[in-house]
């Protein structure tokens, strides 16, 4: 994690959740670049269901360790070529994710704001 003074529960989750929809953005960059490379088969990133889990068992200190886990996915169907990249679904993830993570970016500066607030005491 990155040498971040604020380490509210609140802060650390949306942090962790701004890395994790950043390295999201990564692999559907790659998928899109690699749409035409023969044998090629996409990759996703999960992490809701750790972060769940983590947030389910009341104790979301873990967070800090968490890491993208980023799969093949064997689920789409692969065409002629070997690759199973469907560039409207990877479009659709895309705009998805800019969203998450344009909204978690605005999230993460408002709670800043209100805690140097209260810290300055205005």
């Amino acid at each position: 994690m990155d040498a971040n003074p604020i380490t509210d529960d609140t802060s650390l989750m949306l942090s962790k959740m701004l890395e994790m929809t950043f390295e999201r953005q990564k692999v559907i960059s790659n998928n899109l670049a690699n749409v035409n490379t023969p044998g090629y088969i996409r990759q996703e990133v999960d992490f809701e269901l750790q972060m769940k889990k983590l947030i389910e068992a009341g104790d979301i200190s873990g967070l800090e360790d968490l890491k993208a886990n980023i799969t093949k996915d064997l689920k789409n169907p692969v065409r002629l070529d070997g690759n199973n990249v469907d560039i409207g679904m990877e479009i659709n993830e895309l705009m998805e994710n800019s969203l998450s993570f344009n909204l978690l970016g605005r999230a993460y500066k408002t709670r800043m704001n209100i805690l140097r607030t209260a810290i300055q005491g205005r």
